[in-house]
C-alpha cells in the first residue's frame, strides 16, 4: 500500500495557426495517490494485481484562475496461463473530470 501527496505546477502554451489564436494558461494543483500492488513479481506477474486511484485538483486558494478536480482509476489483473508459461492481463482505467476543466 502506498499513499501519497504532490504538488503540481504546470504552464501550458496553445497556439492555433488557422486562427491566429494563443493562450497561456497556469495550473497549480495538488494530487492525492493510492496504490495497492498485489503482483506477485515485479517484472513478470503470474497472478495478482496492481490499482491506482489519483484526485488531481486545482483549487482556488493556488492561484488558479479556475477551479477543476479530476478522478483517475487504473486497475490491472494478472492471470497465469499455460503452466506459468504464459500471463493473461487486463487492464480498465477511466477518468473522470468535475468542474471548469482546462483542455489544452
Amino acid at each position: 500500500l502506498f499513499a501519497g501527496i504532490s504538488l503540481i505546477h504546470m504552464n501550458l502554451k496553445t497556439k492555433v495557426d488557422s486562427s491566429k489564436i494563443e493562450s497561456d494558461t497556469k495550473l497549480n494543483g495538488l494530487v492525492f495517490h493510492v496504490s495497492v500492488d498485489q503482483k506477485s513479481s515485479t517484472r513478470y506477474p503470474l497472478k495478482g494485481f496492481k490499482a491506482d486511484i489519483k484526485y488531481f485538483t486545482h483549487p482556488e486558494f493556488l492561484d488558479n484562475e479556475t477551479t477543476s478536480s479530476k478522478i483517475e482509476i487504473d486497475f490491472n489483473n494478472y492471470f497465469s496461463m499455460r503452466k506459468g508459461n504464459d500471463i493473461l492481463a487486463s487492464r480498465i482505467y477511466t477518468g473522470i473530470g468535475l468542474g471548469d476543466l482546462d483542455f489544452n
